[in-house]
């Protein structure tokens, strides 16, 4: 899990999660400062052979940023 905030209202959450056809990451965003939160969304694009993981959250001026690492065996 990560988690950033822009410094005003808006808070990102990211996290990598376990589904039948491998991890996948995902993100939710708080536009009130946390008190909620926006429906999370997918926001690998799950077309690679490598599992996503490791998650980070970031702001960069008014966007939200999610990176992670892959990992892939053979």
């Amino acid at each position: 899990v990560s988690i950033a905030s822009d410094g005003d209202k808006r808070v990102l959450v990211v996290w990598s999660e376990r589904e039948a056809r491998g991890r996948v990451i995902r993100a939710a965003l708080s536009e009130d400062r946390g008190a909620s939160f926006l429906p999370a969304l997918r926001v690998d694009d799950g077309t690679g052979r490598s599992a996503p993981m490791a998650p980070i959250a970031a702001f960069a001026g008014s966007r939200a940023v999610v990176a992670w690492i892959t990992a892939a065996a053979g």
